[in-house]
């Protein structure tokens, strides 16, 4: 059977990564409370854990870490914009183009939570560039040991990424606070998903240019919906059950991550 173009790619970066030297690098995992409540101002929306990656010792990741710790006089703010600025300038490409690049790189990296991948294919190319993407959380206990974020390296190259996860968890409704907390032990893992249950991978976003756009979509999206279509409903939650709810949640989060319209259920 003959592969689409786009998996044929996305299968090249796959066979790069396999060939290389591997090694497990610990995340730092950080709570957001953000200084304001205009979405588009925040280091990660309300529920998500943003994930950023860059080369270690990166300046702006110094800074992303400090805002997180402390958003006094609106610090997290500041460095926010100076995240997006880093995608003003730039332009689509094909896919092929990125996968190239992502080939080339000195360090393919992914992330998993809970045993499933999150995000794969992730490169950096600039000391001084910080990748951000989302990842929908509903809420409920994330530990720092759940996540494992995996680089895939040559034998000469001496380069090292870090990943760090900004957590900024959602408002819950009494109906849906109560639906996780009984949520069994060994179903942890779907208090957090990945950004698209199709494609995990970066790289159509990267392609596109899309970072910022996301960015943007996601926090119009987020700010001007009618509170009810941020919630699983009563109703919904009692039919459904916990598990049931948590995944709808889950399904909800990303919906209005990826700018879809949010909706009652």
């Amino acid at each position: 059977m003959k592969l689409s173009p786009e998996l044929t790619v996305l299968q090249a970066v796959e066979r790069e990564a396999s060939r290389r030297l591997v090694r497990r690098t610990p995340v730092t995992l950080l709570d957001y409370k953000p200084s304001s409540v205009i979405p588009d101002t925040q280091l990660a929306p309300t529920g998500s854990i943003a994930v950023y990656v860059a080369r270690r010792n990166n300046a702006l990741m110094a800074e992303v870490k400090a805002a997180t710790r402390n958003t006094k006089d609106g610090r997290d703010r500041r460095v926010m914009r100076k995240v997006m600025k880093q995608f003003a300038n730039r332009k689509p490409c094909a896919l092929e183009d990125v996968a190239r690049r992502a080939v080339s790189a000195p360090v393919l990296a992914e992330l998993a939570y809970g045993g499933s991948t999150m995000i794969k294919h992730m490169f950096i190319e600039d000391d001084q560039f910080v990748m951000v993407t989302m990842l929908p959380y509903i809420g409920g206990p994330v530990r720092t040991e759940d996540f494992k974020f995996t680089e895939y390296y040559n034998a000469d190259d001496d380069e090292y990424l870090e990943c760090v996860l900004v957590r900024h968890p959602p408002v819950l409704s009494a109906a849906e606070a109560e639906a996780i907390k009984i949520i069994p032990p060994e179903l942890e893992n779907v208090y957090v998903g990945p950004g698209d249950i199709v494609a995990n991978t970066v790289l159509p976003v990267v392609a596109y240019a899309a970072a910022e756009a996301v960015f943007v979509y996601v926090t119009f999206n987020i700010s001007s919906h009618d509170e009810n279509m941020q919630h699983i409903s009563p109703e919904a939650i009692k039919s459904l059950g916990p598990v049931g709810t948590a995944r709808a949640m889950l399904n909800l989060r990303r919906d209005l991550l990826k700018g879809r319209v949010g909706r009652e259920m």
